[in-house]
């Protein structure tokens, strides 16, 4: 160890042991201070920048824990990854390689990319907002499946081919305006039958469940072209009267001019019209037998069912049997019970509501379209054609829904009875009845014609002639037969008792007779025709009049007159043999006139000696009717009316005639009636003003120009 002073240069110059050149260490001069600028292991902080060279220090020298400031690094790392386990934060950043624009993602090991918003980037539960969606106006955006509630607004179109169900269609709504729609279903409501009907808003459907009231006179709820149903829910007959209104506006026109009978389980639709300011009926039907000719008569007992089928006995109905001609004379099948033995009877058209205790199966028929006939059962309904020898067959109707019935009466045909062609199923190996001579009418002689068939192999056609003995005891038939040769085992013949059956041996498939029976019907009375040429002179006695016949007294050809003479035609004098068939007709042959006739006062064309008696009768009238009218401003009307006892009972309005007229019209008229109680009968004529001065100057009945014609004929 050595210490040097006086402020001079020292070198040292230290040998090799190899024999090198020697190492010179030149210690430079400290200066006055000391040993400034020699570094030695006690200094600190004296090495500088310029006492290091230039990239001479690499990445052993830094130490792990040197803890650089990022802020000493400048510019940047250039290619060199970045990693550390702290936080990158900066006031703004550019990623070069995130180039494309649109939302930044990280993969699950941290890498991140950048692309527009896609489906997944979209949590399942982020519930957005609609306020924070823009309005969707592109065609086919939204999916018809996707719209389960709400409204939809604006003008935009509904296409679909499923069902529209909407309790508020609002707008107009035209066919063009439903496209591909399978159905359109409107809700319905119910309401109370009364005064005035409220229908509830939007519901265009009302079924009428309860009826504080049987008369309707209003509804209520108007809008021009509005239409509503209404539904009357088994409440019995209502009535709807022609405009009743109050106020006026909510009033109905029936279309009738008159009250309107909505009958039971119908339908009617009401439309209102702005321009009449009033609902009017448009549409539906009146009744629980839809259009249907409905009559209403009195019945020899109360309580029978809806669809009962009825025939007149004694001036009331009856229910209808199949075993006899008699009680097959079906008029109608029965509707309701108003009251007490007092039924509604649908004679021709729709009858509802009957029930299934009606048919003889206690069941429906199996199908619609099947024709529904009178059972032998009385009172029931059958869909099998009755086939017993002397049983009737008569189509009622045809079964067209569920409790509904076509009713259409048909001529009855006595199954086996004078040309009837009549059809019976034949058993294999069987004897099968097919026709008996003595029931129900008595056939002393006559012949039965027509062919059997035995399965699809044999069919032949038969005459069997066939006489009953001189002394009533027996019968002979003797058959004949062309085509295939009946089989061995088959007959036809006739026991003493008059039945006449067939026999029929083993065979495949189905068998069957038709037949037809020719016969004079001796000992029979009825039916009956007799020829107006035939009853030129005498009286035809009460005793020739059938006493128990219940059909109609047929004249072909001409009429029974009672002889009316005289201007007024008042002297006629007749009184009804209670006869079903009963014919009274009065021949008007002369001009019956009324001069300055007063205003509504009854005069009578016949006089009150024509007496009828209780039953059913049919009462018409033919006429030619001249009325004169004077200058005076006014219409004139006519009434013609058929009066029994004290009361009308039908009239007639044929004229209707403005002033300083001279007008010819033809009168005609039928209708049946039901007279309880021996009654004078009479017709009438009155002249009316219908509007305006009563101006009415003479009525004439004219006879001379064609003879007028008033007859009656008791049905039952």
């Amino acid at each position: 160890m050595f210490r040097l002073s006086g402020g001079k240069e020292v070198k040292l110059e230290v040998g090799s042991q190899s024999g090198t050149s020697p190492v010179v260490v030149t210690i430079p001069d400290v200066g006055a201070t000391g040993v400034a600028n020699l570094i030695t292991d006690k200094d600190s902080g004296t090495v500088t920048s310029a006492m290091i060279a230039a990239e001479t220090i690499v990445n052993d020298d830094i130490s792990l824990t040197a803890a650089i400031a990022g802020t000493k690094i400048s510019p940047n790392f250039g290619s060199q990854a970045i990693s550390t386990t702290g936080s990158l934060a900066a006031a703004s950043a550019t990623l070069s390689g995130l180039s494309t624009a649109g939302v930044v993602h990280n993969s699950a090991a941290g890498a991140l990319s950048t692309s527009k918003i896609v489906n997944a980037d979209v949590d399942d539960a982020a519930a957005i907002t609609d306020g924070k969606l823009a309005t969707i106006s592109t065609a086919g955006k939204v999916s018809g499946g996707a719209i389960t509630s709400g409204t939809i607004g604006g003008s935009t179109s509904v296409n679909t081919s499923g069902t529209i169900t909407a309790s508020t269609l609002a707008g107009t709504l035209t066919n063009s305006a439903i496209t591909g729609a399978t159905s359109v279903s409107y809700a319905s409501t119910t309401a109370a039958a009364g005064s005035t009907v409220t229908p509830i808003a939007d519901r265009p459907i009302i079924v009428l469940t309860t009826a504080p009231s049987t008369t309707i006179n209003a509804l209520a709820n108007s809008a021009a072209g509005k239409q509503v149903v209404l539904i009357n829910n088994g409440l019995g007959d209502l009535t709807i009267n022609n405009d009743s209104g109050s106020p006026a506006s909510s009033g109905i026109f029936t279309g009738t001019g008159t009250a309107f009978t909505f009958k039971s389980n119908a339908a009617i639709t009401l439309t209102y019209s702005s321009d009449l300011s009033r609902w009017v009926l448009t549409g539906g039907a009146g009744g629980g037998s839809g259009e249907a000719v409905v009559t209403s008569v009195n019945g020899a007992a109360s309580g029978y069912a809806v669809g009962t089928p009825v025939y007149f006995s004694s001036g009331a109905v009856s229910p209808a049997d199949a075993s006899a001609a008699n009680t097959a004379e079906v008029v109608g099948l029965v509707e309701s019970e108003p009251s007490s033995a007092v039924y509604k009877v649908v004679t021709y058209g729709l009858i509802t509501g009957v029930p299934t205790s009606t048919f003889d199966t206690g069941s429906y028929p199996a199908s619609f379209g099947e024709v529904v006939f009178l059972s032998p059962t009385t009172g029931k309904l059958t869909i099998s054609e009755p086939n017993t020898i002397g049983d009737v067959s008569i189509p009622l109707g045809v079964y067209i829904a569920t409790g509904s019935i076509y009713v259409a009466v048909k001529r009855g045909v006595v199954v086996g009875g004078t040309n009837a062609r009549t059809q019976l199923t034949l058993s294999s190996a069987s004897t099968t009845d097919i026709f008996n001579a003595q029931t129900p009418t008595l056939y002393q002689a006559g012949e039965l014609a027509g062919w059997v068939q035995l399965g699809t192999s044999q069919k032949f056609y038969f005459r069997a002639p066939f006489a009953q003995n001189g002394a009533g005891t027996n019968w002979n038939i003797s058959p004949s037969y062309v085509g295939d040769t009946p089989p061995a085992g088959f007959s036809l013949q006739m026991s003493s008792a008059g039945v006449i059956s067939i026999t029929c041996p083993s065979f495949a498939g189905a068998g069957l007779v038709n037949y037809a029976l020719n016969a004079p019907a001796v000992g029979a009375t009825f039916p009956l025709a007799v020829d107006a040429s035939s009853l030129t002179t005498g009286t035809v006695a009460e005793a020739r009049l059938p006493s128990t016949y219940s059909g109609l007294l047929t004249l072909n050809g001409g009429t029974i007159t009672t002889g009316l003479t005289g201007t007024n035609a008042t002297t006629v004098s007749t009184s009804g043999s209670g006869k079903v068939g009963e014919l009274i007709s009065t021949s008007l042959t002369s001009i019956y006139q009324v001069g300055s006739p007063t205003a509504s006062t009854y005069y009578d064309v016949t006089g009150g000696n024509i007496i009828i008696t209780p039953g059913v009768w049919l009462i018409s009238f033919f006429g030619t009717v001249q009325l004169t009218t004077n200058a005076t401003v006014g219409t004139t009307g006519m009434y013609f009316s058929l009066r029994i006892g004290s009361s009308v009972i039908n009239t007639i309005i044929p004229l209707n005639v403005p002033a300083s007229s001279n007008f010819y019209a033809n009168v005609s008229f039928a209708f049946p009636t039901v007279v309880t109680t021996t009654q004078t009968f009479k017709l009438s004529m009155q002249a009316v003003s219908l509007s305006g001065t009563y101006n009415c100057t003479e009525i004439l009945l004219r006879s001379d120009l064609a003879n007028s014609l008033l007859r009656a004929v008791r049905i039952a």
